[in-house]
């Protein structure tokens, strides 16, 4: 079952192209994506394949590895073996990325994985891997997104303290 709140939600807010920046022809496709991804999920995988398309034209690892993270979580939950093959394209990524925080929302997805198999031991291990790696790059949006779905699975696991407490940092 889906958590009521996105956690790639948090991504939209660090897409925005720097002042006077032209941003990248795949951005707008990004955006749309992941403000749809909860409300209208197809629409938002078709916009996020739309912009692959996009990006192989244009490459951009960052922002790959964004769209990589949004098909990762759609397919997480429906097709685990898409879901892995969206992890292993955004694995082969992470040596040409600029923000290597983003590796985090690679492994919340990883999380997601195995949290939505029912392997909530090793999701854990993920979800403390994102919380890791976000806070160490100093990607804010990413940390609250790795802190909500490790409180998520703290408050499913009867550990409601520590959930609450991630949950309030989130």
């Amino acid at each position: 079952m889906p958590r009521p709140l996105p956690w790639l939600v948090a991504l939209s807010m660090f897409a925005a192209p720097l002042a006077g920046a032209q941003p990248h022809p795949a951005e707008a496709l990004v955006q749309r994506s992941t403000s749809t991804e909860r409300i209208r999920p197809d629409e938002s995988q078709r916009l996020a394949i739309e912009a692959l398309a996009v990006l192989a034209q244009h490459p951009d690892a960052d922002l790959e590895m964004r769209v990589r993270t949004l098909l990762c979580s759609h397919q997480s939950e429906r097709d685990r073996a898409a879901a892995e093959r969206e992890v292993a394209a955004a694995e082969a990524l992470l040596p040409r990325l600029t923000r290597p925080g983003l590796r985090a929302g690679m492994l919340g997805c990883q999380g997601e994985i195995h949290e939505y198999a029912g392997e909530n031991v090793r999701a854990m291990s993920f979800y403390q891997q994102a919380v890791g790696v976000a806070e160490a790059a100093g990607e804010q949006e990413l940390l609250a997104g790795a802190l909500f779905q490790r409180g998520y699975l703290r408050g499913l696991q009867g550990e409601f303290a520590e959930g609450l407490v991630d949950l309030r940092r989130a």
